[in-house]
């Protein structure tokens, strides 16, 4: 156990540093809030740094994020590209998606190396209702040196089935070990309502906030804070089809870095916002 040591373990919060990860492409219309209750994280911890990766934007989000370097020098850091795959497809999408999440965390684990912590996110819907004091809250319940890593929950049903893999547990009674998505995308499988529920809708659980953390194997939900040094040696990876998160969930659990596995949790109490496009209709069924 002495390898799951740092990360924060045994330092008060307002003592610990972070480095924020996110990914913008045309995100104009929520990235100003998102920004916001992001840098509102300075009031918990001892430093904040947040890293941004943002390709091929053609509405106001580069400018968004020029600005408020402006306004807070030296916090925030962008890395760019263009030309990259234009998301026609799944595929092309959560390559695109690998792609940039390697590269903040690359640059997280290379220019902070000594923080003790890594959140990574989404910037989009999904932070509307985030605020610096969920994060204070989970890590009052749950001192880091508890776990390596604690993924998000949401305010409805859990909606990230793409990400998870779960043995059976209090909330899904079987496991979910494979990409429950994969049987959509067979040739000559007609998509109805019915399937798309059987598949993905049945697992979107509701997790009630007072809730026990929850071990996974692999988990995302829109965020998740993770001990920085049990990163190392993690990547994202789309080549399975399977969600980039499930490949960088499976190097922390096993300890690529050289430190013990990491153990994952979804955290019950860091309640994200489910965007209505990533639920599956249940009308008809209970």
């Amino acid at each position: 156990e002495g390898a799951r040591g740092g990360g924060g373990a045994g330092k008060p919060v307002a003592e610990q540093r972070v480095v924020v990860c996110g990914l913008v492409k045309n995100n104009a219309e929520f990235l100003q809030d998102s920004l916001d209750r992001l840098l509102g994280l300075r009031r918990v911890f001892g430093g904040v740094k947040v890293v941004l990766f943002e390709n091929d934007s053609t509405d106001g989000t580069v400018a968004i994020i020029k600005e408020t370097q402006r306004q807070h020098p030296g916090v925030i850091t962008l890395l760019q590209e263009t030309n990259l795959p234009a998301n026609r497809t799944n595929s092309e999408t959560i390559r695109v998606l690998a792609y940039g999440r390697n590269r903040v965390m690359r640059h997280a684990l290379q220019k902070h190396p000594d923080f003790d912590l890594v959140i990574m996110c989404d910037l989009d819907q999904v932070l509307a209702r985030f605020h610096a004091g969920m994060v204070e809250d989970c890590l009052a319940l749950y001192p880091p040196g508890s776990w390596e890593m604690l993924t998000a929950n949401s305010y409805s049903e859990y909606y990230d089935i793409f990400a998870l893999r779960t043995e059976a547990n209090t909330i899904w009674k079987e496991p979910l070990l494979d990409n429950c998505w994969a049987p959509l995308r067979r040739p000559g499988v007609r998509l109805t309502k019915e399937l798309l529920y059987k598949l993905v809708g049945r697992h979107q659980r509701v997790i009630p906030p007072i809730s026990p953390i929850i071990p996974v194997i692999s988990a995302f939900g829109g965020l998740f804070i993770a001990k920085l040094s049990s990163c190392h040696g993690c990547a994202y990876d789309a080549r399975s089809g399977e969600s980039e998160h499930v490949a960088f969930c499976r190097d922390f659990s096993r300890g690529k870095g050289g430190e013990a596995g990491g153990r994952i949790f979804i955290c019950p109490k860091l309640q994200l916002q489910a965007e209505a496009i990533h639920l599956v209709d249940k009308v008809g069924h209970s």
